[in-house]
């Protein structure tokens, strides 16, 4: 108010005034207000007189030292600060001899150092001062880590201090605390995350040294991230190289990857696997098989990289081609047995038969052919038995009806071994007019035969199995592409399920019968109305 009276009574104006400082002390002063321009004053204060001075100085310097005194204590702080996270980065101790070094020193770190205590307690393991009691003052803050163990940071007064509890401890010592807790929360998470990492590879390494299959395991650009000792032997066995972390696939599967990387890449998009069985060709000119499978590692659609198992199976495929080759000898054995033994007996038997029909022999011949008919019965079924034996077909019969056929006009034989045809046309005879039989030495001929002569399909054709340049098979084959077919009968000195259960599978097929042709054989191809 006396500023504004001075400037309205104009200017220069001069005055005593009564002045008072933020801390409300007096300041006595002469004041001289002039306006240098228009809106622009001077303002001078002059002769101060402080009357209570001495108390104003005290008051400034008791400020001043509690400013200093607050700076120290946040020096403090931000020091402890600092020693905790040089404790827990360079990890030279263990986690317990960190955690009791940080606790001890807690105390330096408070205002009151003196009657300081403190305690971290972490699951049932406790770090404190040695002088740590529970006090009239506490401070104290938790954390959780991954494995569900609580931690608490405990910061005890020993004696009683007077001010409310809130005042106690500076608003700083609580950040402080709060600070530690989230450094020791993430140093002991990450310490947790490594040793079960750790472990886990500790596992896996010791599943992988004891399996006995070989294992290799890539990150997503297919490098090596680990492998086993196994599947260390099988590259450097095969291919000379050595295996190191770090190295592409590539380096040693090569063959795969080159023939077939486009598979891979779209198997492990989808999730899928890949199974492979590769040999290595060894300087004797035998070969090394292996069997290997890629499973790729994927999870949310993102392709994490491969493990793949490496198993040796050069024996498995040895025993394997063994087989294989003890199968194919015994085929072939019962291919001779069926066919080849089989077909001559066929005809010798056939002739026991056709000379036991004729009228002109005594009675004692005619004896003596019934038991050596009788011995080739036997020798029929001695024959079965070791085919079957041989044999790994399925027997199916072949006695289901076939639709109504109409009546045969003529007979068409068709066998490469002429006594056979010779035999079969006068057992024929005696059911059907001689002239009406036709006999063909061979596939072509008998096919160029019935396409000129068979017009309506009311031919009988008994065909041979085993013959040479075009076989039974190759027969049926071509025949069934014909506008017009008679019914066959596949009459062959094979016993083998495996021709049995084929013959079925041809619609022209109306039987299978094994020679000779006899009266019972005749009697079947009678029963299904062909005769």
């Amino acid at each position: 108010d006396s500023l504004y009276a001075l400037l309205a009574a104009g200017a220069p104006a001069s005055a005593q005034l009564h002045l008072h400082t933020r801390r409300s002390h007096k300041i006595l002063a002469e004041t001289i207000i002039s306006e240098l321009q228009p809106g622009t004053f001077l303002l001078l204060l002059k002769n101060f007189s402080i009357p209570d001075g001495r108390m104003l100085y005290q008051t400034v310097l008791k400020e001043k030292e509690h400013t200093d005194y607050l700076l120290r204590e946040r020096m403090k702080e931000l020091a402890f600060i600092n020693f905790s996270s040089h404790i827990l980065e360079t990890e030279r101790d263990t986690t317990d001899t960190a955690l009791q070094h940080i606790v001890e020193q807690i105390p330096e770190a408070m205002q009151f150092p003196e009657i300081t205590s403190a305690k971290i307690t972490l699951g049932n393991k406790v770090f404190s001062t040695p002088n740590y009691i529970h006090g009239p003052h506490e401070l104290t803050t938790q954390f959780s880590l991954p494995n569900e163990t609580q931690g608490i940071i405990t910061i005890t007064y020993t004696c009683k201090l007077e001010g409310n509890e809130q005042d106690v401890f500076f608003k700083e010592e609580h950040n402080m605390l709060h600070v530690l807790a989230e450094m020791l929360r993430v140093f002991l998470t990450k310490k947790y995350n490594l040793e079960a990492l750790s472990k886990s590879e500790r596992n896996l390494q010791t599943i992988l040294g004891t399996a006995t299959v070989g294992y290799l395991m890539t990150d997503a650009s297919h490098n090596v991230l680990s492998y086993n000792d196994i599947v260390a032997h099988y590259i450097f066995s095969e291919s000379g190289k050595q295996i190191n972390i770090g190295d592409p696939i590539t380096k040693f599967f090569s063959a795969v990857y080159h023939q077939l990387h486009e598979t891979i890449l779209q198997k492990i998009a989808l999730g899928e696997q890949l199974n492979l069985e590769l040999s290595y060709i060894q300087p004797d000119g035998s070969d090394h098989w292996y069997s290997i499978r890629i499973i790729p590692v994927v999870q949310a659609a993102e392709n994490l990289g491969l493990i793949v198992e490496v198993m040796d199976v050069t024996e498995r495929k040895n025993t394997e081609n063994r087989i294989r080759h003890q199968l194919n000898t015994l085929q072939r054995l019962s291919f001779i047995t069926s066919h080849e033994l089989r077909h001559e007996y066929a005809k010798l038997y056939s002739i026991v038969i056709m000379l036991n029909n004729l009228q002109e022999i005594t009675e004692e011949d005619r004896k003596m052919l019934k038991e050596s008919e009788q011995i080739f019965q036997k020798m029929d079924t001695v024959i079965s038995k070791m085919n079957n034996t041989l044999s790994f077909g399925q027997v199916q019969n072949m006695n289901k009806i076939k639709e109504q056929q109409p009546v045969t006009r003529q007979v068409v034989l068709v066998d490469d071994d002429k006594l056979t045809n010779m035999i079969n046309v006068r057992m024929l005879a005696n059911q059907f007019p001689k002239e009406n039989i036709k006999t063909c030495a061979s596939a072509d001929e008998a096919l160029q035969y019935l396409k000129e002569n068979d017009t309506d399909g009311n031919f009988l054709v008994l065909l041979d199995l085993n013959m040479p340049v075009k076989s039974g098979w190759d027969f049926l084959d071509e025949y069934a592409q014909f506008p017009v077919c008679s019914p066959v009968i596949i009459l062959t000195s094979s016993i083998e399920p495996t021709d049995k259960d084929k013959a079925q599978s041809y619609q022209l097929v109306k039987k299978f019968i094994s020679k000779p042709l006899n009266n019972a054989a005749i009697d079947k191809i009678r029963a299904v109305g062909l005769l």
